[in-house]
């Protein structure tokens, strides 16, 4: 063989190639993931957030963890008959040496 069949097969191959795995890479599937959703859990169901829930004569809301956080962790919080937050009263560590 010569030297420009040589160079037609070699690129007669490379572009073969090519062509197959363009066709390959456009047959594949894409998977797209979505960003998780912010929910609280109850009895293996999920609620959104503002949803409300009564257990032992407290109501519960679905709320941030946070007042400030606008995209942290939801969790139950206990509201009064007005709809204000309940929150546990802060810890307040005092160190005796």
């Amino acid at each position: 063989m010569t030297k420009n069949a040589m160079k037609r097969i070699n690129l007669l191959l490379l572009s073969t190639l090519l062509c197959a795995t363009n066709s390959y890479a456009a047959e594949t599937p894409r998977v797209f993931v979505d960003m998780p959703q912010r929910v609280c859990w109850y009895q293996g169901q999920e609620y959104s957030e503002g949803s409300l829930i009564k257990q032992f004569d407290w109501i519960f809301i679905c709320a941030s963890r946070h007042e400030n956080e606008e995209n942290g962790n939801l969790i139950w919080v206990k509201i009064d008959n007005e709809g204000n937050r309940i929150d546990k009263p802060k810890r307040v560590n005092v160190r005796i040496n």
